[in-house]
């Protein structure tokens, strides 16, 4: 059962959800005070970089304003890396649900069923927490349920992300690949998958489900225990209402050390847009400065092709951020950044709303 108490180097207050910077003191004797001041200076240091990274990035987004982002966007819209392969992609077009979404051959996850190298349209994409921090990959199909299910076997995943519906305007976009009534199980060749419980995520997340599976092998001893996130109202090709629901999501997942295994239909719109908000949080706690938006939308694409598929989609990363600094972190005081801020989302929703 994977420990949820894992720690990463920064938290959500439990009450108010609000990112906090998680001292590095340690508990030590009373003589030792130079050892507690050090380590005290060092977490007071790393806030004020934290705060400085926040209020770099924001001041960009707000210079850019939201058309110059669209325009940033667009800009980059069709960007590939270069030199990239496709050979493994273009080998298995029955194992692929869109011709047109490739995978690439640097970072994709390998199987390996019974010593057998097996296709999955999926990529590791790296954070600074780790190289391996996600596995980005499509919604399974009726022929790759097994082969889904094999990935989170040999990966230890702990944590799946599910941000589509099974059929979404009358279209099928992802295969039911685990139980749907708690307490029964389904099997999928070698693998047994049966739901424990399912319930809401939170009061303040009522639109995702979390659902307790244990996985099981034939021939292998044990089992796994899965936390399965269902995001249910975030529609194709757009952007979901602006509230508190990713980072309830990310709070739940973060503690592991396992890859966290996200998809929606094709694995890159949707997909793309939640691991850039955990990518951009992750550089704030870190240090490092994450201001240039397209350089990040860049890295993410060399990893996995075409994450973020539309201007919605990377605008949507620019203001639930907002949100989660302005509206459910430290009060700001600043009339012209509130003024900024306020202009920043009035644009926004026009651009929605359109």
């Amino acid at each position: 059962m994977p420990d949820e108490s894992q720690h990463s180097n920064y938290v959500e207050d439990d009450k108010t959800q609000k990112v906090v910077k998680k001292s590095s003191n340690v508990v030590v004797k009373k003589e030792d005070k130079t050892e507690s001041t050090s380590n005290g200076n060092k977490a007071k240091k790393e806030e004020v970089n934290a705060r400085t990274l926040i209020q770099a990035w924001c001041n960009r987004a707000f210079q850019k304003k939201v058309s110059g982002l669209r325009e940033e966007f667009l800009s980059l819209r069709r960007y590939v890396p270069k030199g990239i392969t496709i050979k493994a992609f273009l080998s298995n077009p029955t194992l692929c649900r869109y011709k047109d979404v490739p995978t690439s051959d640097a970072n994709r996850v390998i199987l390996y069923n019974k010593g057998v190298e097996q296709f999955i349209h999926a990529n590791y994409t790296s954070t600074p927490f780790s190289k391996k921090r996600f596995i980005c990959t499509q919604g399974p199909m009726d022929c790759t349920i097994a082969h889904f299910w094999l990935m989170i076997w040999q990966e230890e995943v702990e944590n799946i992300i599910m941000l589509c519906n099974i059929i979404e305007k009358g279209q099928k976009k992802c295969s039911q690949y685990y139980p749907i009534n708690p307490g029964t199980s389904e099997n999928y060749d070698d693998f047994t998958v049966k739901l424990v419980e399912s319930k809401i995520l939170s009061k303040d997340a009522e639109t995702v489900k979390k659902n307790y599976i244990i996985l099981s092998k034939k021939g292998e001893t044990g089992t796994r225990t899965i936390y399965h996130y269902h995001w249910q109202d975030w529609p194709d090709r757009g952007a979901p209402p602006i509230n508190a629901t990713p980072f309830f999501i990310l709070s739940a997942v973060r503690g592991t050390k396992k890859p966290i295994v996200v998809h929606c239909s094709a694995g890159i719109g949707r997909t793309g847009t939640i691991v850039a908000i955990e990518y951009v949080l992750e550089r704030f706690s870190c240090g490092q400065s994450c201001e240039a938006m397209d350089q990040i939308l860049k890295d993410m694409r060399d990893q996995r092709a075409y994450s973020i598929q539309n201007e919605h989609q990377y605008l949507y990363i620019h203001r639930v951020l907002m949100y989660y600094i302005f509206e459910r972190g430290a009060k700001v005081t600043n009339e012209d950044v509130l003024r900024n801020y306020k202009t920043f989302c009035d644009d926004y929703n026009a651009m929605v709303n359109n």
